[in-house]
């Protein structure tokens, strides 16, 4: 510089554009600082609202659970009635089977008696009428 006045001038042009350079720096470290605030009240609110939604979703399981198991519980009785209904209803049936096959065999052999009585004309007589 060629006189202390230019230097002193300059420098304080320099020392204000770094004073302006801080001033923004500082403003954008506010800035950020404000937005960190921000956003670690949000991760508070959202944990809180996590750990409120575990509480309610174990809650909840319990409740779905007691239920099922009760509703599970009540099917299982029922099947197990309509088991023993099915498996009582199907010796009935066979039972009964027995019992027609069975008259059906006497019937037979009932009939073969009295047509073993009869003679050969009149056993044949009812079939030629038909």
């Amino acid at each position: 510089y060629s006189s202390v006045a230019e230097r002193n001038t300059a420098l304080k042009a320099e020392v204000s554009r770094h004073e302006a350079r801080q001033e923004k720096h500082q403003r954008m470290l506010a800035d950020c600082q404000t937005e960190m605030e921000a956003t670690k009240r949000n991760r508070d609110a959202s944990n809180e609202k996590m750990a409120e939604l575990r509480r309610d979703i174990q809650r909840l399981q319990i409740e779905l659970d007691q239920k099922i198991a009760n509703d599970l519980n009540k099917v299982t009785i029922q099947l197990e009635q309509c088991s023993e209904r099915k498996r009582l209803t199907m010796q009935d049936r066979e039972s009964k089977q027995r019992s027609v096959a069975e008259a059906d065999r006497e019937a037979l052999g009932c009939q073969s008696r009295i047509d073993s009585t009869m003679p050969r004309a009149q056993r044949s007589a009812p079939a030629s009428l038909m």
